[in-house]
Formats: C-alpha cells, structure tokens, sequence
C-alpha cells in the first residue's frame, strides 16, 4: 500500500509539472539544413537529472529524481520550450539505462531497487512492458534488450551482495522469468551452466548494419568458471522465458579474469568477434570466431591497455572492417581488420570516463560517439581520427555543470544535460558530411529581448506571444515587461503573434530576422502593432481596437472653411471641407482638435474637444469664429451724427447680431465674429442707409447719411420767408417804376 501510495504521489507531481509548463502549440518543423544548437529550460519540471536519452530527432528522454521520488519524462525538444509528452514514476534510483539498438523502440531502465522497467516510446507516449522487481538487493550490472522471434527479451546480469552473478530473461509479451544462475531454485525455468561452474559474465550479440544495429536474443554467450577454466556458452534464447537451447559450450583459452564480455558482428561478415577485458592482467582480448556451433576460434589478440581497466563498450560496421573498444578511462583503441586478425590502428584519448560507445551505421567515414562523464564526442576513422566537437581546453562537447549525454545514431540529434535544463544540437551528422569541425558556440542559438510597452500592464499581462519559425512554435505568456526569447537562430525568419488578454487592445504580429554576421535584429514587417528595435531588444508597443466615429463641426453662422484635425497631437486628416467626417479612433481617452487650414485661419479659433472611446462614437465640435473690433462713424457731409441707429445683420444667417445709437462724436464701436454684415443706418431726420461690411479684421468704417426732404425745409424755413419778402419788394417796387416809366413817357408826348 504504501508503494502504491508513493507511486500515486510521484505520479500527481510529475503531472503537476506538466500541467505547469507554458501551454506549447506544437507544429511540424521543416529541417533545417545546418547544425544548430539550443538551450531546453528544465526549471519549471523540478526534474534532478540522471540520464538523458535520445528516442528520436525530436524526443528526449529524461531519467531522474522528481518531486521526492524518481521518474521518466519523455520531453519533445523540438521547441526551445520543452513539451512534456508523457511521464512515468520509478521505484528507485536509475542506475542503468539502454535502448534495443538502433533506430530505438524500447528502453530498458534499471534501478538502486533492483527494478527493471522496459518502455515503448511510441508517437511521444510511454507504453509501459515491464515493469518488474528482480531483488531489492540486486545490483545491476548490464542490461539488454534483444531481438527475439516474438518480440523483445530483456536480459539482465545482476550481481547479489554476496558477490554471486545471475541472468534473468524476460519477455516483453508474457509473464515469467527464465534464470541462469549458479543457484538455479525451481521457480523459474532455468538454463544449465556447466556442472560446478560459477557465472562471471554475459554478452548477447550486437549486429551491425548498414543503417541499423540490435542485438539477437538467438546468440548470447555466458562466461562461467569450472575447475579455473573459462567456460563460454552459447545460447539460443529466442524462445525464452520457456526455455532456452544451448548451441555450443567450450572450454577457452580466457583468463578467469574475464569481464566486460561483448560479441559483435557485421551483417556482411562470416563470421564474428568475441571482445573482453582481463584487469588482472591488464589485457583487452580480440577472438575472432568463424562458427557459433560449434564455436570455432580462430585467433586471438591481446592489447595491453593497463591494470584494472575493464571495458565500457565496443562496436563494428556492417563490413567489419574496424572494431572500436572504449575504455573506462576514456582511451578509444580503433582496430583493423587485416586478414584474419585485428591489429591497433590508433589510440584517442577522452580525457574523461567513458559512459557509453554508439556506432554510427551507415556514414561515410566510419564513425562513431562517445559519450563521457565529462561530453559527447563523435570521431570519423577514416582518412585519420577527427573529432567533429571541438571546445576550449577540452576534448568534447560540453556544457557547466555538465551530467549526462546522448546521441542517436545518426547524429540528428546530441543532447547534454545539467541541473537545470539540456543543450540539444541538431543535425551533427552534417558537419561530419561536410568535413566541418564545430564548437558549442559557434552553433548556439541567440537570445533576443522583447520590451513591451502600454500605458496600463494590463494591457499585456496574461497575454500571449506565439513564436513560430521554420523550427516550429510555442507560446509563451506574458508576466512582466519584458519577454527573453531564447535559442534563436540566425539567418532563420521568425513570425511572433501576440493575443490579446483584454477585449479593446488588438492582436498583432510582426516578423523578424537575426542577422548571422553581427547578430544585429531586422524586424521585416508589423501589423497591429508599433515595433521596434533597440540594441539585441525588439521594441513593441500595442494598438487599441479602433471603432467607427463621427465627428460634427458645427458652426451657429454656417459652416464654411478648410480645417486639419489632430489625435493627440498627431495630424490624422488634412484638407477637411465638409462639416460632417467619419473616422476611425482607437479605444481610450483622448483629445481631438480641430484647426482651421492655412488661408482660413482668421475665421477660427483651434478647438480641441476630451473624448472617451469605447464604441461607435459621434463627437460635436462647436467651432469658435475668431471676433474681431468694428468701429463704425457716421456723419452728414463730415459732420458726426449722433443717436443715429444702426443695426448689424449676419448675412449668412440673416439674424440681427447687434444694435446700437451713436454717440456724441456720431461712431460706436463692438466686437463681433467674423462674417459679413449688413449695416443698416436709421434716424428720424435722415435718409436710411444700407451697407455691407466684412468683418474679417479690425475694421473702422464710414457712414455719410443724408437729411430726408422734410429736414431740409424745416432747417431752412426762416430764409424761404426773407425771399419771398424780397421777391414782394422787387415786384412792388419794379410795379412802382414802371408806373413812374409810364407816367413820364406820358408827359414827354405832351
């Protein structure tokens, strides 16, 4: 119950973990046809790593501690943000791991419980197998998964604490073990050793193809003791855990000594080759065998590499044209094929413990992988040893901190890891195509950063940025101002969509490029938004959604004139003639203004009106005619009139705008809009005089009036009568003279 219960717990955290993870929306990336690097962020999983292990070209592995107990994670890395696919909790801490060969569709992983789990990673999901604990006080020394007619055997060399070595063979499809051990019991089906013998060893045969290797449950050789003599068996498992068939068993020349026991062959051999380590006597051992039943030996060679060093791995090429054996200490002895024999082609020295050897099948220049406790490395044999990583003060791919590393084997991917995260570099195989030699930094990604930018937060927080390449995509959410974009590859052009997390700030995009010369940013186009760039940062500022307004200028004396309107501060139209414009204003507070063009600027004052959006909008703007002082005097013939009326009408409206009587000194004077007036001039005595003036300055105007018909004769009554007195005199007086005339003619006749 309580494993149970612990199971349960690990189980709950690691998906907890998953559930933590930014939200990844996972697309198909295009190959990218370099080598490139990138950094994968573990943090957030709270995963203490062990082992890692590449599956495939986009799938990782990871063993370890996680949240108190232990676990697998099966990562996708094909993004720079790690997607967890599928999780699986371990009773133990991992000590073992292996995979069925290459290309890999099993995993087999063992632990401090003496646990042996076998997995399936299929499509990014773990199908669980085994799942089986042998003996808690098991130590496990090697694990295999091998070919068998019906699927996969795991065979495990386990060591108990009293020193005592044991087979256990399991199917993957059935239950029951088979056990080959010193002391058989009878609970499981067994496999004879010879009588008296105790087991020292296994190897089950790797094969080696041209694109391919595995190892083949029908030829597993069991070293075993009888009488100081190294017995080697050679078994047929394939019908394991039923039952097993012995195919030869013969004594050798091998010390009893023996460890690190490996049979391998190349698809194109005849025969095969039986690799050993002899650490008492400081020997690595080569037989070369021509028959498995019965076993025929043909040569044997020994290399003498140094007390105590045992072997960490060795492998072949579908030709057997060399075998590779890796050391513990990280030598890496190459041998060639001459004849029938093996002779020591060269020595390269890891400088670090060796973990695991891989064969790369199928590329040119025979190569294979290193994996080390300290890097990866991946040589080329042929013309001359090459190591493909290169790296300051080292003889590997690494990183600080570095734990654990894997390969596939085809060098697609590399994948080192440490307490927070993994390195994955891609497509390695190409450097060794192009004869290229490659460190860390020349083919890590970049980092950029993105600043944003809004009056309000929360305008950005819980949105989203959606980063996609030819790489693939992910999303990444907003919680703060500033965003680090990592494992960006220069020269590749990427396209970052952000989601709005509020209803008025539009969704936007923009496109990217990282120059691969000088790491300089080209941002190549935007949309909804307002980019930037500001040293190794991207600028970006967001855009309100804009909504349909109106805008009325309204005029009491009639619209008339050209105007400019202003959005804080920013011109947004030109040339506007018609009192009535339909436009479209982006969500917020702000202030339009209007102002009269140039040539019109003495008919208005600039008006600006305060203005909230947050949907279709009509906005008035009452135009302010500019006032302007008008001086109007009236005289008769230059002589000031006083209290004449004058009244001033709006010629576009028509309306009475002012009315007024003069003063002493006949003038008076106002203020009024600019417009056109018609002044109408009235006084009983006078004439009415009209006149029309345009207010669109200072003006001083004249009025001269002229007196009515009745003015005139009232004004000039007195001198009519002087006149006619005069007039009267004159006839009297010339009546007089010309009655004296007569009268003197008169007497003149006489």
């Amino acid at each position: 119950m309580v494993f149970r219960d612990i199971q349960c717990l690990i189980s709950i955290l690691l998906l907890a973990c998953l559930i933590l993870l930014p939200q990844i929306q996972q697309v198909a990336s295009a190959e990218v046809s370099r080598v490139y690097a990138y950094r994968e962020d573990l943090s957030t999983l709270g995963v203490q790593v062990s082992f890692v292990k590449a599956i495939d070209s986009s799938r990782v592995l990871v063993v370890g501690a996680v949240g108190g107990g232990y676990g697998v994670v099966v990562l996708n890395v094909d993004s720079p943000t790690p997607q967890v696919e599928d999780i699986y909790p371990l009773t133990g801490a991992p000590v073992y791991i292996t995979t069925d060969g290459y290309p890999a569709s099993r995993l087999a992983i063992g632990t401090t419980s003496g646990e042996v789990v076998v997995l399936s990673v299929e499509g990014g999901r773990i199908t669980r197998y085994i799942s089986t604990i042998l003996g808690s006080d098991f130590n496990i020394v090697k694990l295999y998964l091998a070919k068998s007619v019906r699927g996969y055997l795991v065979i495990a060399l386990l060591e108990d604490p009293r020193g005592l070595r044991h087979v256990y063979v399991l199917d993957e499809a059935t239950t029951g073990i088979l056990k080959i051990s010193p002391i058989p019991g009878n609970a499981t089906p067994t496999c004879p050793l010879p009588e008296s013998s105790t087991l020292i060893d296994v190897g089950v045969m790797g094969v080696y193809g041209d694109n391919t290797y595995y190892w083949d449950a029908s030829s597993v050789a069991i070293a075993s003791i009888r009488n100081e003599t190294v017995v080697l068996s050679i078994l047929d498992l394939s019908n394991a855990p039923y039952s097993c068939t012995v195919r030869s068993v013969g004594e050798t020349p091998f010390s009893k000594s023996i460890r690190d026991l490996t049979i391998l062959r190349g698809e194109r051999e005849l025969g095969f080759e039986i690799v050993f380590a002899d650490p008492e006597n400081g020997f690595v051992g080569i037989a070369t065998a021509s028959s498995i039943s019965p076993l025929v030996v043909s040569s044997i060679i020994y290399d003498y590499v140094g007390l105590g060093v045992g072997i960490r791995g060795a492998g072949t090429y579908s030709d057997g044209r060399y075998l590779i054996v890796g050391l513990l200490d990280g030598r890496i002895r190459v041998y060639t094929l001459r004849g029938v024999n093996y002779n020591l082609k060269h020595i390269y020295q890891l400088g670090s413990n060796l973990l695991n050897l891989i064969i790369v099948p199928g590329m040119r220049n025979y190569t294979y992988i290193a994996i080390t406790a300290s890097g990866v490395q991946a040589i080329s044999i042929e013309p001359y040893p090459t190591p493909v990583f290169r790296d300051l003060g080292s003889l590997y791919l690494t990183i600080p901190n570095y734990i654990h590393g894997d390969a596939l084997g085809d060098l697609k991917l590399v994948v080192l890891s440490e307490s927070r995260g993994l390195i994955v570099v891609k497509n390695a195989y190409l450097a060794i195509s192009n004869g290229q030699k490659i460190t860390l930094d020349s083919v890590m990604t970049k980092s950029i950063g993105i600043r944003l930018s809004a009056p309000s937060p929360s305008e950005y927080m819980g949105g989203r940025l959606i980063v996609s390449s030819i790489m693939g995509s992910y999303s990444v959410e907003i919680t703060s101002g500033f965003i680090r974009l990592d494992n960006i590859l220069p020269g590749v052009e990427y396209s970052v969509e952000f989601k709005s997390p509020i209803p008025h700030v539009m969704n936007g995009s923009f496109k990217f490029i990282v120059s691969e010369k000088d790491s300089s940013i080209t941002v190549l186009s935007y949309e909804n938004l307002i980019v930037g760039v500001e040293g190794s940062n991207i600028l970006m500022a967001v855009k309100y959604i804009e909504y349909p307004v109106n805008i009325t200028l309204i005029d009491p004396y009639g619209f008339r004139g050209v105007f400019k309107i202003y959005l804080d501060g920013v011109k947004i139209l030109d040339n506007v003639n018609t009192s009535r414009v339909s436009i479209r204003l982006p969500h917020g507070a702000h202030i339009v203004r209007v102002t009269p063009a140039p040539g019109y600027e003495n008919i208005y004052e600039p008006r600006e009106v305060n203005t909230t959006i947050t949907s279709s909008t009509n906005i008035q703007v009452s135009l302010q005619r500019k006032t302007y002082r008008l001086r109007i005097l009236v005289t008769e013939y230059g002589t000031p009139v006083q209290n004449v009326q004058l009244e001033l009408y709006n010629v576009e409206t028509g309306r009475l705008e002012y009315v007024a009587t003069t003063f002493e000194d006949g003038s008076i004077e106002t203020k009024l809009p600019y417009g056109v007036y018609r002044v109408v001039a009235s006084h009983p005595q006078y004439n009415r005089l009209e006149s029309i003036v345009t207010l669109d300055r200072d003006i001083n105007t004249l009025l001269e009036i002229t007196p009515t018909i009745q003015t005139l004769i009232a004004r000039f009554s007195p001198l009519i009568g002087l006149a006619i007195a005069i007039v009267v005199v004159v006839i009297v007086v010339m009546r007089i003279r010309k009655a004296i005339m007569k009268r003197l003619a008169a007497e003149e006749a006489f």
